[in-house]
């Protein structure tokens, strides 16, 4: 079995309370749910959430979750 060497990030929008569709296409979302972290036993991360309230947070959210879970991105030079 390989080592997962992953870091499983899900965003989730809240849905509740929205009609089925919106004209013939698009299934409606609210501007705001829950991101997650997977679990990852392989690199000691703990599964977590965190919810944001404007999809503009998004980024911000992640940040929170990478650095409560001593995650460090790294950027190529």
């Amino acid at each position: 079995m390989k080592d997962n060497k992953t870091i499983g990030l899900t965003v989730r929008f809240w849905t509740n309370d929205l009609p089925d569709k919106i004209g013939e296409k698009y299934t409606p979302v609210w501007n705001s749910g829950s991101i997650v972290v997977e679990a990852n036993k392989n690199l000691g991360i703990k599964a977590s959430s965190k919810v944001f309230n404007n999809i503009a947070e998004i980024e911000t959210v992640i940040k929170q979750l990478l650095t409560k879970n001593k995650i460090a991105i790294i950027v190529p030079k």
